[in-house]
């Protein structure tokens, strides 16, 4: 879609669409970076719309929007310390601290995220193990393939039934995104039926 169309709309249309489940309620899918200023801002206008829209499928997925170990821009580490604080179960206790806290540039290595990690209290020796396992590994390799097959560009990005992304940049600011991601989710189960 062009970005003329995308600015008429406030949202992309996915083409091909992502494969998701059409068996119970709408796929929704939040890309975030921890490190996203973007990200942060529209948590709160996010988390209202997700209570208030009915039964969805939500999953959050961090973005790693350049996997070279390289990169200026570390996303990886933070999508690390994500999936390692899922498998050590400490994901609702953490995530909404890190996306308040890991905002700057310091804290976008494996080592200061595992340093402000063990100041929250996670054990290090456990949060290293982890970091560097096979099965946060896959999960960051399944997370950067889902980024991609969204065409996703930037943190701070919502899809709505594997056809339809959307965001706060696209729309101007995170105030204006409920209603479109409203109308999406109108779609999608228009299109179910």
């Amino acid at each position: 879609m062009s970005d003329q169309a995308t600015a008429r709309t406030g949202y992309v249309v996915l083409d091909p669409p992502v494969p998701v489940r059409t068996d119970g309620p709408p796929v929704v899918v939040e890309f975030f970076w921890y490190a996203s200023a973007a990200s942060l801002a529209w948590q709160q206008e996010f988390r209202k719309w997700l209570a208030a829209a009915g039964p969805v499928q939500y999953r959050r997925v961090p973005v790693n929007l350049d996997p070279r170990p390289t990169s200026l821009l570390s996303y990886g580490p933070h999508q690390r310390l994500y999936y390692s604080l899922e498998v050590l179960g400490l994901l609702d206790l953490l995530h909404e601290r890190a996306l308040n806290e890991l905002q700057t540039a310091k804290l976008a290595t494996d080592a200061s995220t595992v340093d402000w990690a063990v100041y929250q209290g996670v054990d290090r020796g456990s949060l290293r193990a982890v970091m560097g396992s096979i099965e946060v590994s896959a999960k960051c390799n399944a997370a950067t393939q889902m980024t991609e097959q969204y065409q996703i560009d930037a943190p701070a990005q919502i899809a709505v039934g594997g056809r339809y992304v959307t965001g706060p940049a696209m729309l101007g600011g995170a105030a204006r995104v409920a209603p479109v991601l409203d109308a999406l989710l109108t779609l999608v189960k228009q299109q179910r039926d």
